[in-house]
């Protein structure tokens, strides 16, 4: 949930604009990749997070829809 005073921080949107943590997550188009990034910080990744790696051994915690570490 986001507080309206969250709007008027500095680090909330040092956060939304800096640059990704998963650099190999993204696809062809770099704008693309931005938008679709700012969007799912902006509303707290809605889709959740990643819960298993492809082996199913290790968690992984990334958002489904940008690849941040959450």
């Amino acid at each position: 949930m986001r507080y309206w005073s969250n709007y008027f921080d500095r680090y909330f949107y040092q956060y939304l604009f800096e640059k990704p943590n998963e650099p190999g997550w993204c696809s062809n188009n770099p704008i693309i990749d931005w938008w679709k990034r700012l969007k799912c910080r902006f509303n707290d990744h809605p889709c959740g997070s990643i819960y298993y790696n492809p082996g199913g051994f290790e968690p992984d915690d990334r958002c489904k829809n940008c690849g941040d570490y959450l």
